[in-house]
């Protein structure tokens, strides 16, 4: 006849285990600081993403219509744009600003709502408009491009131009 040995299953405690008055256990202290480093890794994390999601943002007035629009100022930011966007309030909106004057295309790859393009030269009027670009569902997307040098290009919610009766010439202030 065998004997059969069975392991004694110990549950795991969150609470501490004291051997001698005000000694905790080993096994309790690697518990507290896996917790502790658990904890330090999702904050962390949390404050790298929520960085990302405070966007600096200007209000930018056309013909007293304000819109606040988020900055995309460097080519991160600009790459992304407005992308995987669902929706966007009516008076919000991307302001791009480019480093140097030139004919900046845009398309509307992987963008879900239809957006009005607005570029602007460097002196602040508006060249060019194009309404309500739908959204590019796959490839090829077309490109939009303004017939002249601009140095920032304004998006909107598709038909805010048309709405506001913003037109070619009109001043821009931010």
């Amino acid at each position: 006849m065998q004997i059969k040995q069975f392991r004694r299953v110990v549950p795991l405690k969150l609470f501490p285990v004291r051997k001698k008055k005000g000694v905790l256990s080993s096994s309790y202290r690697f518990r507290a600081w896996h917790l502790l480093l658990t904890l330090s890794v999702l904050i962390a994390g949390y404050l790298y993403h929520a960085k990302d999601n405070n966007k600096d943002t200007i209000e930018v007035k056309i013909k007293g219509h304000t819109i606040n629009a988020e900055v995309a100022d460097n080519a991160k930011e600009q790459a992304l744009g407005l992308m995987f966007r669902k929706n966007l309030s009516d008076d919000s909106g991307m302001l791009f600003i480019f480093e140097q004057e030139a004919r900046h295309s845009f398309w509307m790859k992987n963008t879900k709502i239809p957006l009005d393009i607005i570029w602007i030269d460097g002196q602040k009027n508006i060249l060019h408009i194009e309404h309500s670009v739908p959204p590019c569902g796959k490839d090829p997307c077309l490109s939009y491009r303004p017939p002249k040098v601009s140095k920032y290009v304004l998006e909107t919610n598709g038909g805010w131009a048309i709405n506001n009766d913003i037109s070619i010439g009109d001043g821009v202030s931010f």
